[in-house]
């Protein structure tokens, strides 16, 4: 029998970056600790009276909103959780809100359910279903993204949060990083960072689980009986390329453990900062979308744009009326 490293007791977990076996209690203290230390490490939450957590449900999103939870107490801010409701599939989505739910009212927080259907007349199934008949050539995820960024984005502004938090996680960062190295994505390499200041009506976005494993996060909502979203989006299409990537880091994190971690830090410590120095980012000018009122590029945002075409295909199909 593995004994935890910690107490003796049997252990159920095996961390071999960190040379450690672990039971269920101080795997959760040894997570909680971690976050702690990382937060502080970075100065994540300086300056922060309030922080929109995005839960989808699943693993990562419901590890963080207990993580930060505790650093909520610990750094003295509130937490306000968001979770969209995007309208995906028949069950997908229900379960996604339905486990959201259930972990924010254990932990007794705020929080806000926004239905996309109900306020803007669409679903990301419409997107899927009619996405290339009103002339949307991005992939259903891509638009999928949009959507979820504008929408948080805006509660952040109605709850007065300082920061809005998300759930990628280390093998989430490690494929982003190798998959923009490859493709010679400067501008995408400079923009990676752990936290981004609030400008121009764009709230500050934090990643507090950049340097926690996707395996250590579901072993965490498993470990602690946490309820989540364990089903798969059915819009989901892994890229065979973005696959491999996965694959071939996974299999060096088993030769040498912590080569993952060690490349996240190395990058966002020490390579994100030089390429900063040496390719700066053109200070992007940002104007009120005639539309919304929100942040633009462009005289209409992404968002704005994406939602009168596909309540134009909609009103044409007869399937539904969109409320603008």
């Amino acid at each position: 029998m593995v004994k935890c490293s910690r107490c003796g007791r049997k252990a159920r977990v095996r961390l071999r970056y960190a040379r450690l076996s672990l039971c269920v209690e101080h795997f959760t203290e040894f997570m909680e600790k971690r976050f702690l230390k990382i937060a502080s490490e970075n100065n994540l939450f300086k300056n922060i009276n309030k922080v929109l957590v995005a839960v989808s449900g699943g693993k990562d999103s419901v590890t963080l909103l207990h993580l930060m939870y505790k650093a909520s107490n610990y750094f003295g801010f509130e937490i306000h959780g968001l979770t969209i409701d995007l309208g995906i599939g028949k069950e997908y989505s229900k379960d996604s809100v339905e486990a959201s739910v259930k972990n924010f009212e254990i932990l007794k927080i705020p929080y806000t359910i926004f239905n996309l259907k109900k306020h803007y007349g669409f679903t990301v199934d419409n997107i899927a279903l009619y996405g290339r008949k009103a002339s949307i050539r991005r992939p259903v995820c891509s638009v999928c993204g949009t959507v979820k960024r504008y929408i948080m984005n805006k509660v952040a502004l109605e709850v007065k949060a300082d920061a809005i938090a998300t759930g990628h996680n280390l093998d989430d960062m490690v494929q982003y990083i190798l998959s923009s190295v490859y493709a010679g994505r400067i501008e995408d390499l400079v923009k990676l960072e752990l936290k981004t200041p609030t400008k121009n009506g764009l709230i500050s976005r934090i990643k507090p689980l950049v340097y926690f494993s996707e395996k250590e996060t579901l072993l965490y909502v498993l470990l602690r009986k946490l309820p989540f979203n364990y089903n798969v989006c059915p819009h989901f299409r892994p890229r065979i390329f973005h696959e491999q990537i996965r694959k071939i880091s996974n299999e060096l994190e088993e030769v040498a453990p912590g080569s993952k971690i060690t490349l996240a830090k190395m990058f966002l410590e020490k390579i994100q900062p030089a390429l900063n120095k040496y390719y700066p980012l053109k200070e992007e000018k940002l104007r009120k979308c005639r539309i919304c009122g929100m942040p633009s590029s462009s005289e209409i945002c992404s968002f704005c744009k994406v939602r009168l075409a596909i309540k134009k295909v909609l009103k044409s199909e007869g399937e539904s009326e969109a409320r603008t």
